[in-house]
């Protein structure tokens, strides 16, 4: 019946001679609808190379919006600078009829500073945010990105986002004969179609009635799963500087030469660095002394202006004035070690705390950060110069276990950072609750997280005390409590960690019924929600974080209670990690561990059901309660004045 009923409309729409039938949102197939937020009707980019130094990107996109989720898919955003410039633009907004609300031109789009934390840039964006809240409505979008430099090249994603369909999307290269193009395709249902005009070669790559792909609980980036192709260039130039990308090598000597010469420091910093080196026992005591150093006279501040978007400032600038973006403060500390006699190697990295890993087989612009590598002969020292906290030789989650760029006059290369093990990734407590028989406590627990556990609790060291005090009250899951007194204490070593010691008063911790109370053994770790329980799971399921978790938990109890209901021991063994929890209790104390290990992995669709038991297993553990009951004879109430100090 939805077929008819969809041709009726196109008949009556054609009839009253109603708005554009390819612009009405009500005559898109439900297979397109299905799951979506928003549904590209057609989207045609053409990226036109016209030297080593000059290309043209010209776009056409049709995209109707279902719903208010799919809101952020009708934005208008280019981002440019001195190597990127908006040329035309036309733009129309139509109803769900196809009529035509609104139409855009130049005069309607926003120029601001692009705003990305720079102290000094010229990056900046054109947008336009359409303020529609009928669905479904459509925007259809035509412009040009002028380029005079090549190092950027495109990334096409057919189908750019979850809940989004595709009913056409077309990318075409089209590059001189002679020029070396280069690409990687990935996912792609119909592979590239080339063919020649001219001068020039083209490649064309098509997709279509692509319907919307459903986020799943724990799935794969997006970017891993969907028609996709990397584009680069063979050779390059940007500012007069010739560069070779069809290699990493290549890629890496046109960045040395980038930043050749720019290793000079003042005769009085070359002085502190050789007392530090001469003082220390040994290379890596040496690096670790230097880092701090640096950390010590440094802040990081972006600084985006043209060709200083790529290379770094010279490190007798960083010297003098104390800052720098992630080049700048990474050649400093190059520069320094350099004073020492240490080799070190400028490494490019995707960062992000949440990011797919880049392309490694591929050489194309996939960076967007700087770190410093140290090669010893038994190990590599990693070094983020961007931070005045981080301990030497930790990278986080940030730049943590993904591929490198490590750019060295013996030939750069690809390298990967340390992923550190789940027991390196760990989070310990002991806490020891002493109830009175009111159901109420008081509590010291310490915690201490350590590898990645620590990158939760690290920006926070370094705040005031009110500042800290706020954190505790909202990262802390427990029912009603107060802070009587609290303290952290930061170990920075390579795999850093940190103690966090609190004292609480617990308010109605242990819910009273009748003479009955009903004491939640797990104080503050719980695993409270279910992945979504999807029926025919389609995407691999992807654990990114191992890690460990060992709660134990004592809790003292008043005269007037005893133990009426003591719950189970839980073990629950997978391939995905494992729990345990145990209740051991004598006539006045409970203690209770929990003990929670997760492996990272990439597990097929057809596990999900076995995640689900999993996960299932430890919810249900985690809202385990020992009952209580006041005792025969019990007489009047305890206050807080008779619990151990």
């Amino acid at each position: 019946m939805k077929k008819p009923l969809t041709f009726l409309l196109f008949i009556l729409i054609a009839q009253a001679g109603l708005g554009q039938l390819e612009y009405s949102g009500l005559l898109i197939a439900d297979e397109l609808k299905a799951d979506a937020n928003a549904v590209i009707l057609s989207k045609e980019v053409d990226f036109k190379v016209r030297s080593d130094k000059s290309a043209i990107k010209r776009t056409k996109e049709i995209i109707t919006i279902l719903n208010p989720k799919g809101d952020k898919f009708a934005t208008f955003l280019i981002v440019y600078d001195n190597f990127r410039k908006p040329g035309c633009f036309r733009g129309t907004i139509y109803d769900s009829w196809g009529n035509r609300i609104k139409k855009l031109d130049k005069d309607d789009l926003k120029d601001e500073s692009y705003n990305s934390g720079s102290l000094y840039e010229d990056n900046r964006m054109i947008y336009y945010e359409p303020l529609i809240t009928k669905y479904p409505y459509t925007v259809s979008y035509e412009y040009e990105v002028v380029y005079n430099s090549l190092l950027f090249f495109p990334i096409w994603q057919a189908q750019p986002s979850y809940n989004i369909s595709v009913k056409k999307s077309v990318f075409k290269v089209i590059a001189p004969e002679d020029y070396s193009f280069r690409y990687k395709e990935l996912n792609v249902n119909e592979p590239v179609q080339i063919s020649s005009s001219k001068s020039d070669k083209i490649y064309t790559w098509y997709e279509h009635d692509l319907p919307a792909i459903k986020k799943e609980p724990l799935g794969p980036y997006i970017s891993e799963i969907t028609p996709t192709v990397y584009t680069g260039p063979g050779t390059f130039i940007i500012s007069g500087m010739k560069g070779n990308m069809e290699s990493w090598e290549g890629f890496g000597s046109w960045i040395q030469q980038l930043n050749e010469g720019r290793t000079g420091l003042s005769e009085s910093t070359i002085s502190d660095i050789r007392k530090i080196a001469d003082g220390s026992t040994s290379p890596a005591e040496s690096i670790k002394k230097i880092y701090e150093y640096m950390q010590s006279r440094t802040r990081y501040v972006s600084v985006q202006l043209g060709i200083g978007g790529w290379q770094a400032e010279k490190a007798s600038v960083v010297d003098e004035v104390g800052y720098g973006d992630c080049k700048a403060l990474s050649n400093y500390m190059m520069s320094l070690l350099k004073a020492a006699n240490i080799r070190s190697c400028y490494t490019l990295v995707k960062a992000g705390d949440d990011v797919s890993d880049i392309q490694a087989d591929f050489p194309c612009l996939q960076f967007n950060h700087v770190i410093v590598s140290v090669p010893l002969q038994e190990d590599t020292i990693w070094l983020e110069c961007t931070s005045q906290d981080n301990p030497c030789g930790y990278l986080g989650d940030f730049t943590g276990d993904r591929y490198v760029l490590t750019v060295d006059m013996d030939g750069s290369k690809i390298a990967r950072t340390p992923a550190l093990s789940k027991h390196d990734n760990t989070q310990i407590r002991i806490a020891e609750v002493e109830l009175n028989d009111l159901g109420e406590g008081v509590a010291k627990v310490t915690t201490e997280y350590s590898g990645w556990q620590y990158d939760h609790i690290q920006n926070i060291l370094s705040e005031s005390r009110e500042e800290q005090k706020k954190w505790i009250y909202g990262d802390k899951d427990i029912p009603g409590f107060e802070i009587k007194n609290f303290s952290f204490e930061d170990n920075k070593a390579q795999i850093p960690s940190a103690k966090e010691t609190l004292n609480l008063a617990l308010i109605n911790y242990a819910s009273r019924s009748g003479k009955r109370y009903f004491l939640p053994l797990n104080l503050m770790n719980k695993l409270e929600r279910l992945p979504k329980n999807t029926k025919e799971r389609k995407q691999d399921i992807v654990l990114r974080y191992a890690f460990v978790d060992i709660d134990t938990i004592y809790y003292y109890l008043p005269p007037s209670l005893e133990i009426e209901y003591q719950p189970e021991d839980v073990t629950a063994n997978s391939e995905f990690g494992t729990y345990h929890s145990s209740v051991n209790s004598s006539e006045d104390t409970i203690r209770y561990i929990r003990h929670l290990e997760i492996n990272k992995g990439r597990y097929t669709p057809d596990k999900y059901p076995q995640l689900l038991e999993f996960y299932t297993t430890i919810v249900k553990a985690d809202k385990a309660k020992m009952v209580l009951i006041e005792s025969d004879g019990a007489i009047g109430t305890e206050g807080l004045e008779g619990l151990r100090d």
